[in-house]
Formats: C-alpha cells, structure tokens, sequence
C-alpha cells in the first residue's frame, strides 16, 4: 500500500522548482502519494498541479496566510493556511525580541 501523503517545499534557489515539479510527478506517475502537500507560492509549478490532479493525486497548497497565492489558491484541490502563530513554536529559540519605543 502506497503511502497517504508526502510533503513536497520548494525553496527560493535556481532550479529548485524544476526539481519540486519533478518530485510532484514522480510521486504522481509512480503512485507513491494520494495527497501532496505543496509549501510553494511559485505558480510555475501550476502545470505539475494540473497533471498530478488528473492523475487523481489531491494536491493541497500550503500557503502563508500575509501572502496567499490566489493562482495557487485556484488550481489546487485544498489550501491550508499557515499564520504567524502557527509557526511561533518553531522560531522561538531563532526570534529575537522586539524593542519597544520610548
């Protein structure tokens, strides 16, 4: 039994959404996932999207909620929103405090 998900993040390097796109269609093609997890805004990876739901793969996007991508919004299946507090547990040793005005 192929698993249920698999979380695909692209990240802002050169050529990394060729290899996000790659990553999406194989998972596809090779029937490793029902639901891909997408944490990318990048819409040129709209057509992957398009190919994997027609490979009846859920594709859900996950997106920041300062920053949605309506493209992505559209195209996907699902979209889960992330906010500020929903990353806070993980930056809290990284974050640095916030002075205050005088």
């Amino acid at each position: 039994m192929p698993p249920q998900s698999i979380t695909i993040q692209a990240q802002t390097e050169k050529g990394v959404d060729v290899n996000t796109a790659v990553d999406m269609l194989v998972a596809a093609y090779e029937n490793l996932a029902d639901t891909i997890y997408l944490v990318s805004s990048d819409t040129d990876l709209i057509p992957a999207v398009k190919k994997a739901q027609e490979k009846g793969k859920t594709v859900i996007y996950v997106g920041f909620s300062h920053k949605l991508s309506a493209a992505m919004v559209a195209n996907c299946r699902e979209t889960r929103t992330l906010t500020r507090d929903d990353l806070l547990p993980f930056m809290q040793g990284q974050m640095q405090p916030t002075k205050k005005a005088a």
